[in-house]
């Protein structure tokens, strides 16, 4: 099933994308709208080619996807024989709707779910923060898509110990934006 998603400006203005043929691009493009909200979906360059190009006959999905998977804006990946595709920084640059299902692709080895990372936040401190916080978004209580957030934003001064630290979902990251709680 397709869905909406945005395009931000700075898309065109990618200079190690633009190095892409135009249709891996809009490939590229097309990916957002077939993958679930983790970015993830089957590597099935058939059926990606039926769906995004059904009138261009010459199309090489599979070249472009490669060429996508080189230059590191997805990765393909397979896990007890089945292929599948991450859309690297999809949750950093996508809002998918609330009610939009849980992924049931599991992820890429050593990929982090979360498209928000705070800057000097250890390893080690995020570990203690979620354990904390026992694995749940202190707002919504959801255990999805979870990140690190700074209760009072660096850029307002906020520090980075522990008690200035909590675990919220992106849903209510993005909706808490840089205010304190």
């Amino acid at each position: 099933m397709a869905r909406a998603r945005n395009i931000k400006p700075a898309f065109f203005e990618n200079e190690e994308l633009s190095t892409i043929d135009i249709l891996g691009r809009l490939l590229f493009i097309g990916l957002w709208t077939l993958c679930d909200r983790e970015g993830r979906l089957k590597d099935r360059p058939n059926r990606i080619k039926a769906t995004l190009f059904p009138y261009d006959g010459e199309a090489d999905i599979d070249v472009l996807l490669t060429q996508l998977h080189e230059k590191g804006f997805i990765k393909r990946y397979s896990i007890d024989n089945e292929d599948y595709m991450q859309v690297i920084n999809f949750v950093k640059h996508q809002n998918p709707h609330p009610k939009e299902a849980a992924s049931n692709i599991p992820s890429p080895p050593g990929h982090i779910d979360s498209g928000v990372i705070p800057y000097y936040v250890t390893p080690d401190q995020r570990k203690r923060v979620m354990e904390r916080d026992d694995y749940k978004c202190v707002k919504c209580g959801t255990e999805e898509r979870l990140s690190i957030d700074h209760i009072k934003p660096r850029s307002r001064g906020g520090s980075n110990e522990d008690n200035n630290l909590q675990v919220l979902c992106l849903y209510c990251n993005s909706g808490k934006g840089n205010r304190t709680v």
